[in-house]
């Protein structure tokens, strides 16, 4: 057995994990190479290889044992009930929140044999096919919309009451206490005075971009889709903003966005291209509107808040959150200027 160097979240004994493996699935078995990937405040994954199958085991982060926070069982239960759709997401095979074997609860699915990209502006790709990648995931996008949920288990997803409304709220809390409130204040009344009364609910990944996308290596387009601890039931749309503002509504130097960049010259659809390509997939819209695209850039502003506000009471998870907590108030901005440009001071 070949082990990776100890981190921080590193089992204990996967010989434990190991014999439960082998009860659910027969061709794993002998010996197994074990490699951790990813890092940062992400639900600890490993691959765990042999001769006859690649797998992959995904589990909370230790110490979490339960709740919403990286939510393995529901990363499981969307992948499971997408398992017969024409989506590309990887096979699961089981989830146990048995606590003795890793810790947390955990689950285990194929590996899919890919690469992934976390430079928007694709270096490496001809204008051609970076083209084909970016109408690709406009694609896949419009297919997990159109899944039809009601008939499945994930309906036990969707809650009562407005959830646009719910998102409002939600994002407007987070600025409570701040020197930034009043502002916040400004593009949340906007978002009540603009809400759609009516929207259709569909299933919602909640953080489609490149870093929760495997892509095919011999051929520009999506392999598998992963990460789904955020999914939900509720407006596309918000799915569909929350993609344009990971890409054309940030800076590469933020989050390896595409605002600021030459798109002509670096081959990139646009942004309007890029929503165009979607609605002719999915033409629940003619276009989207200042209200999603004002929220999408409120919920980045009040997801980093977050991580300022935890920075400034001690418990920050990482080390780079004073720097990425000031990422709030540039979001906060970047919405309030589509709301009233005048209002936006440094």
């Amino acid at each position: 057995m070949k082990a990776p160097q100890p981190t921080a979240n590193d089992i204990d004994n996967f010989e434990l994990v190991f014999e439960r493996i082998r009860r659910e699935i027969p061709e794993f078995n002998g010996d197994v190479e074990i490699q951790r990937i990813g890092g940062g405040q992400s639900n600890p994954t490993y691959f765990l290889n042999c001769d006859q199958i690649e797998l992959v085991l995904r589990k909370r982060p230790a110490g979490m044992t339960g709740g919403a926070a990286h939510d393995v069982h529901r990363e499981f239960n969307f992948l499971h009930s997408l398992r017969d759709s024409d989506l590309p997401v990887p096979k699961v095979y089981f989830y146990s929140d048995d606590l003795t074997l890793v810790g947390t609860d955990f689950y285990i699915m194929e590996r899919v044999r890919s690469k992934q990209e976390f430079d928007s502006t694709l270096p490496g790709y001809s204008k051609e096919q970076k083209t084909q990648l970016y109408n690709n995931l406009a694609l896949n996008l419009a297919k997990l919309h159109r899944v039809k949920w009601q008939y499945t288990p994930l309906k036990a997803y969707q809650r009562e009451g407005d959830f646009l409304a719910r998102q409002i709220s939600r994002w407007h809390r987070a600025f409570e206490g701040s020197a930034d409130f009043n502002e916040a204040k400004q593009v949340s009344d906007f978002l009540l005075a603009n809400k759609p009364d009516d929207y259709e609910c569909t299933i919602v990944h909640g953080d489609y971009k490149f870093s929760n996308l495997l892509l095919n290596t011999n051929s520009p387009s999506v392999a598998a889709i992963i990460d789904w601890e955020l999914a939900t039931i509720g407006d596309p749309l918000t799915d569909l903003a929350h993609t344009w503002a990971s890409f054309w509504g940030t800076k590469p130097e933020e989050y390896g966005g595409l605002l600021g960049v030459d798109l002509d010259a670096a081959g990139i659809p646009s942004g309007d291209e890029f929503l165009a390509k979607y609605f002719e997939y999915n033409p629940i819209a003619k276009s989207l509107s200042d209200f999603y695209k004002v929220l999408a850039l409120f919920r980045y502003a009040g997801i980093f808040q977050g991580i300022k506000k935890r920075d400034e009471d001690g418990t920050a998870a990482s080390s780079t959150a004073t720097e990425v907590g000031k990422l709030g108030r540039v979001y906060l901005l970047r919405a309030l200027e589509l709301v009233s440009p005048e209002c936006v001071s440094e």
